[in-house]
């Protein structure tokens, strides 16, 4: 990959997460935060993928 990809989104990614962690074995960390001001939400989590990764082409798939 180029760069890091960002998701913000109101959805869960936690099932997908557990998918690419259990199912593919993906070293994907979550870092967990509490109290957000600026949304008022109580808590929020920050996943990172730490493992290499690189681009399928078509043919690979």
């Amino acid at each position: 990959m180029e760069q890091p990809l960002y998701a913000a989104s109101p959805c869960r990614l936690s099932d997908i997460v557990l998918i690419l962690r259990n199912d593919y074995g993906l070293n994907i960390q979550m870092d967990l935060y509490s109290n957000d001001r600026e949304t008022g939400r109580a808590k929020f989590g920050v996943y990172t993928l730490q493992d290499q990764v690189r681009r399928l082409y078509a043919e690979e798939a």
